[in-house]
This record gives C-alpha cells, structure tokens and sequence, in this order.
C-alpha cells in the first residue's frame, strides 16, 4: 500500500485570498448614489389621453414615460392634475401606474443617418432595418424663425409635372397646399414631385399620416425602385395607431427637414462623397472647415486632418504650408500614392460648382503637353544640385500654388455666397420698410380722413340745429 504524497493548499488558498481581497477592497470602494425622480400615478386613461396626479413640477410639453416603454406629452398643466397625450398602445396602461418625468420635451432625431430610412415619429425604424443612429435631436415644436433671418424664394422647384410647372410657380422654401378629394392625385403629385429632385441637391420628407400601410409600402416601394430614397425621408403614422402619434408626425416630419434646412447641403462634400465612394482603397482626408469635416465623418470617412477656414487671403498661405507639412510625412511613411483635390470654383456672380483635381502622381498626358512647350527665352536656365532636387522643388511649388489658388477659389466662392444672402437680407429689410411706410401713410391717412369726417358731422349737426332755431325764430315773430 502506497502512501499519497501530502500536498499544500498553497496553489489554492492564494488565488482565492486574491479573490476575495479583491472583492473587500471593491466593497469599500462602491459608493450608493442617491437619484432623486419625480413620480406621479395614474388616475383615469381614456381614449389615448391619461390624466396624471403628483407631478407639479411637470411643464408644457414636457415628455413622461409610463411603464412597458410607453411615452406621453404633457398637454394641460393643471394645478392638481396633469393630461397627457399618449404616444402608442396604451391597452395595459392602468389606473395607478407610475409615471416619471424625463425632463424634457418632446424631440425626433435628426441627421443624415434618416436618409433611406422608413420611421416612425418617435424616430423608430419601421422599414426592418438596423436601429436609427442619430448623433443630435431637435424639439418638435420650435419658434419660427425670424422674417428678417429668413432667405428670398428665388430658386425654381420643379416638380416634373409641366402642367404644374407651366401654371403654378414654386420655389425652394415655398410652402404649396395640395388640396382635392379622395383619390384625385394629391399622393402622385407629391411622389412624382420628390422623383424629380435626384440629382438636384434636394432632401425630401415624405410624411404619411393615417394611410393604410399598404399604401404607405407602395409609395416606399416606388421610391426605392427609383432611387429617390437615397435622398428622401420617410415618416409614418398608420391610422391604426395612437391619435397622439398622428398629433406630432407633423411636427416631427418639419424638425426632420428643418435640420436639413438649418444645417444646409455643402456641395463641395457631396461631391467627394461620390468621387471617393468610386475609387478603390480605403481614403485618408484633409479636411478645411468644421461643415465638411463633420459631413464626411458622418459618412464613414475616416479624417487624418482638420483645418479652420481661413479668415482671410493672407492665412491661406500658412494654411497651405501646414497641409504640405503634415502630407508629406504620410507620404514618407508610404500612407497614399495618390492626392485628390476637392474645392469649389466661382462660376458666375454668387455661383460656384465643385471640382475635382488629381495632384499625384502627375498627369501624364498634362507631362506630355508641358514638355512639348517652348521655353520662353532663348537661353535654358542652369539646373544646380542635380536634376532629381530640382525636380523635387519644381513639383513642391507646382503643389503650392495649386493648394493656394483652390483654397483663394473656395474662400472667394464662400465671400460671394454670404455677399448675395447678405443682398437678399437688405433687399428684404427694404421691403419691409416700404410696406411698413406704406401702412403707416395709410393709418395716418384714415386718422386724418377720421378727424376731417368728425369735424364735418359736428359741423353739419351745429349748422342744421342753427338753421331750425332761425326758422323757429322766423315764425314766431310777429
């Protein structure tokens, strides 16, 4: 009988007392936080209004949630009792239900990641994709902007219909009522009309409120069959649905489009987008302004550089310094072998167009012509150093001056852009002044033509009363 050999529970104990040392030391350290919330109860629920008690503190329009994930607005602020419009299916809501505040209003996400997407009001995607992953939220409801911030409809909208087109006059910022019965067209017309704006630098929303989901996919499917989802959003209310849903699809639709607005369509990046999704291999960018660089960014690019614009012509050449700097050493490091230049170019008055320049490697049919020119002199200049170094500093000064001549085309593309909004604002103010001296001349006009009219009356009234006392006077006298 063999004895076993006595073992230590040394390899044991060890990472045990470790363990639980460390859970000690992780004990010590946890700290209760205390978060106070405000919550409210159920009173009565009725035909998708709910009707709180004990929140006081709740403001108008003020977003709460209700148990299961259900939301609601706070619509009437009363002292004792609040009613609020419930945003979805309320069947198990009941009396004596929590409710909590969120401490803010009713928003909708908002951004370029809608684009091609089917949601709700709520911004919950309906189409079966991915969830929708926005980076900012605009309230539903916000004040209009003012009059003198607004911009002059002086862009043609067209909808493709040329008997719309012909008769109607529509604009960019025009607000145009369709109205007519049931099935008379108002859907084709509005399809037809977002069909039209591809390629024209125009977001589209689509708001369906109370359609029957099958229409609501037949449009969808039109749209996607001819790539008009790409620049449109849709957001859906079916009539099935809550009526508070209904309520603010409206709202959310205008926030939607009003971000776009806001937020304007820098044409310079989308015409990078379009030009790099084409090329192979994966881009590195340099980007010159905080509009292009967080539009290329949210398209998935991946940004190596970022730059202020440029206040004025003379910080363009430290600009272009500092890109030439910080490119050559990705170029060192063996990063790119090709350089793409993006920038607008001024047209005609405030009118520019993007372009699109390869710098490297040279061109070589623009080699071919640049060699078959003729020096300008008769003597050829020496070449010190070697021709590779001179070469070198040749192509170094090519880079600059066009590094400089597209970002003076860009900063004098952006001057005339803000000098003709700038025009249009001051055109607007002069048209408000005439029609406010228009309307004061009248007011003060009707105020005189007022008093004239009283001093007549008062007159005539005290002329008859004279006339009858003479005629009195007349007959009675003997």
């Amino acid at each position: 009988m063999s004895a076993l050999p006595e073992t230590s529970n040394t390899s044991v104990d060890s990472p045990l007392d470790r363990a639980f040392a460390a859970m000690e030391q992780a004990r010590g350290a946890f700290v209760r936080e205390f978060i106070p919330r405000e919550i409210g109860r159920v009173t009565r629920v009725a035909n998708g209004i709910a009707h709180v008690s004990g929140l006081s503190g709740v403001g108008s329009d003020e977003l709460l949630q209700f148990p299961d994930g259900l939301h609601g607005i706070a619509f009437n602020v009363d002292e004792h009792e609040l009613g609020v419009v419930l945003l979805g299916d309320y069947w198990n809501l009941q009396a004596g239900d929590e409710v909590q505040r969120t401490q803010r209003v009713m928003d909708v996400g908002v951004g370029p990641a809608l684009l091609g997407r089917v949601i709700d009001p709520l911004g919950r995607a309906l189409d079966g994709g991915a969830p929708v992953q926005t980076t900012q939220r605009l309230p539903i409801e916000r004040p209009a902007a003012a009059i003198l911030d607004r911009a002059t409809v002086d862009v043609p909208l067209q909808t493709g219909l040329k008997v719309i087109d012909a008769l109607i006059p529509i604009g960019r910022g025009q607000r145009e009522l369709i109205l007519g019965d049931r099935q008379t067209g108002k859907t084709a017309i509005a399809i037809d009309a977002i069909l039209n704006q591809r390629d024209q630098n125009v977001i589209c929303v689509y708001c369906a409120i109370g359609q029957r989901a099958s229409a609501v996919a037949k449009a969808v499917a039109t749209l996607r069959e001819r790539g008009a989802m790409d620049y449109t959003v849709v957001v859906v209310t079916e009539g099935n649905q809550a009526p508070g849903l209904a309520f603010i699809t409206s709202y959310a639709a205008t926030s939607i489009a009003e971000h776009f607005m806001e937020a304007g369509r820098d044409v310079v990046a989308e015409h990078a987008i379009q030009t790099l999704a084409a090329l192979p291999g994966t881009p590195r960018i340099w980007a010159v302004g905080e509009r292009v660089q967080t539009r290329l960014a949210d398209a998935g690019f991946t940004i190596a550089g970022h730059y202020p614009l440029p206040g004025s012509i003379d910080a363009v050449a430290s600009l272009v310094g500092q890109i030439q700097i910080d490119s050559d050493a990705d170029r060192e490091q063996g990063r790119y072998t090709r350089v793409y230049l993006f920038h607008n170019r001024p047209t005609s008055g405030s009118l520019y167009e993007p372009v699109t320049q390869r710098l490297l490697p040279l061109d070589a049919l623009w080699q071919q012509r640049l060699a078959a020119l003729p020096w300008p002199r008769s003597r050829l200049p020496e070449i010190l150093g070697g021709g590779a170094m001179t070469l070198r500093a040749l192509v170094r000064e090519y880079l600059f001056i066009t590094l400089f001549r597209s970002c003076a085309e860009s900063l004098a593309s952006e001057n005339a852009s803000r000098l003709a909004a700038m025009e249009r604002a001051d055109s607007t103010i002069r048209d408000l002044v005439e029609q406010l001296d228009g309307r004061f001349r009248h007011l003060r006009q009707s105020s005189i033509d007022e008093e004239l009219f009283d001093v007549l009356s008062g007159y005539e009234a005290l002329s008859g009363e004279h006339t009858a006392k003479v005629s009195r006077a007349a007959r009675s006298a003997p």
